[in-house]
C-alpha cells in the first residue's frame, strides 16, 4: 500500500502546484483589436495623461490579490514614468461585503485630491474594511475628516463606482485584479516581469 500511497500523494501534489500556479497568474492575452478599457475623465489616474500605453486595472479593495499586485504596480510605474498610464477602475465584488463601502470612500477621498493616499490606507485596512471608521482613515490618508463623512452620507462617490462596474461588465470582467496594458488582458495577479515584457513590445 505504500508505493500506491506515496503515488497518489505525488499526483496530488503535482495537481496542487498546477492549480497554485494558474490562479497567481492567470493570463489571458487578447489579440490587439480585441475590446479595452474606456478611461473616463473621472478616472483616477497616475503618469502623463497622454501616455501611449495605458494601465488600468479593475480592482477591490477587499481582495487580497489586488493588495499583492500594488507593489508590482508601482514599481512598474516608477521604472516607465514617462511612458504609462496607471488608471484605477473600481470593481468591488458582490462577495466582499465591504469593497463596495472602500470604493466610494476612495472617490470621495479623490474629491479632496487624496484618492492615491487613501488607496494605500484602504488597503492597509483591508482587514477592517468594514469596521474602520472615517476618522482613521482621514488622519492615516492626511484628509479632512468631516468632508469625507459628509461626502459618504451624500453619496457622492456612488456614480462612480457605478461607472466603472458598468465598463467592467461591458468587457466580461469577473475576477479581480483584472488587468489592461492597452488591448492586453491580464486575470489574476501579474508578475513584475510579465507586465514589464507587455509594455517592451508596446514601445
Amino acid at each position: 500500500m505504500l508505493p500506491k500511497q506515496n503515488l497518489w500523494l505525488g499526483t496530488l501534489t503535482l495537481f496542487a502546484v498546477v492549480a497554485l500556479g494558474f490562479f497567481a497568474v492567470s493570463v489571458l492575452r487578447q489579440p490587439g483589436g480585441s475590446p479595452k478599457p474606456r478611461v473616463l475623465d473621472t478616472d483616477p489616474f497616475v503618469g502623463k495623461s497622454n501616455a501611449k500605453i495605458d494601465i488600468v486595472v479593475f480592482t477591490d479593495f477587499q481582495c487580497e490579490f489586488c493588495k499583492a499586485e500594488v507593489a508590482t504596480l508601482k514599481s512598474v510605474l516608477a521604472a516607465y514614468q514617462d511612458k504609462v498610464r496607471l488608471v484605477h477602475k473600481d470593481y468591488p465584488l458582490p462577495a466582499h461585503q465591504a469593497a463596495r463601502r472602500a470604493a466610494e470612500i476612495a472617490r470621495c477621498a479623490q474629491d479632496q485630491q487624496k484618492f492615491w493616499q487613501m488607496y494605500d490606507v484602504l488597503f492597509a485596512h483591508q482587514a477592517d474594511l468594514g469596521t474602520v471608521s472615517y476618522e482613521t482613515l482621514a488622519k492615516e490618508g492626511e484628509l479632512d475628516a468631516p468632508a469625507l463623512a459628509s461626502c459618504m452620507e451624500r453619496g457622492d462617490g456612488r456614480a462612480r463606482v457605478d461607472e466603472s462596474l458598468a465598463e467592467g461588465r461591458r468587457l466580461l470582467v469577473t475576477e479581480v485584479p483584472t488587468t489592461y496594458v492597452n488591448d492586453q488582458r491580464f486575470v489574476g495577479i501579474v508578475t513584475e516581469s510579465t507586465l514589464r515584457a507587455a509594455i517592451q513590445e508596446l514601445l
